[in-house]
């Protein structure tokens, strides 16, 4: 059975993928900026519904960033290069 990372490291992971300050971050998931801080530290650890609030979260940027790429090469196909002009 493979090692899991700590959850300090998933949480560290969720943020530099999703981009964004940790204040926006915790907003949008519905936490507060010192618990995902902590969460991010490894000082203290996420219960399940912030672990599921957090997994929504990462689920939502991945739906928006994949819509972004969807858009992108539409208008690669649609003008070769992807200017409205």
């Amino acid at each position: 059975m493979a090692k899991k990372e700590p959850v300090a490291d998933v949480v560290g992971d969720l943020l530099d993928g999703i981009a964004g300050r940790m204040e926006d971050v915790a907003r949008e998931a519905g936490v507060s900026y010192s618990a995902l801080y902590s969460w991010a530290t490894g000082r203290r650890r996420p219960g399940r519904r912030n672990l599921e609030r957090l997994a929504s979260l990462a689920e939502q940027r991945a739906d928006r960033l994949e819509s972004l790429a969807e858009d992108l090469r539409s208008r690669v196909r649609e003008n070769g290069d992807g200017r409205d002009d």
